[in-house]
């Protein structure tokens, strides 16, 4: 994801690390509900037993697989927006905005 900085320049560090805070866990809310949805529909297609036409390999395969990157994903999330709140409370600077440590 981008970040604009036309519009926060002028913001003081507080409220820039409040706004990155927001950015990150709003990502990480969305990881996370992905990686939710996919593994509802894993437990429907297990349950269903539905397989491709050609191989005859479980579709539910694919939900696995697709399942344990979105988790890894969605953990990342996690992991970086509580990163960014410890930074917005505290006031130290962990990991920079692009990522580099600070």
């Amino acid at each position: 994801h981008a970040s604009v900085d036309v519009f926060t320049d002028a913001l003081p560090m507080r409220a820039k690390r409040g706004l990155i805070f927001l950015t990150e866990t709003l990502f990480a809310v969305v990881l996370v509900t992905i990686a939710v949805q996919l593994y509802a529909a894993l437990e429907r297609n297990m349950q269903s037993g539905q397989t491709t036409m050609l191989l005859q390999f479980p579709i539910w395969w694919s939900y696995a697989a697709s399942l344990a990157g979105a988790a890894a994903a969605a953990a990342a999330g996690v992991y970086m927006a509580l990163l960014r709140l410890y930074e917005a409370t505290t006031g130290h600077a962990v990991i920079g905005a692009a990522g580099r440590p600070a």
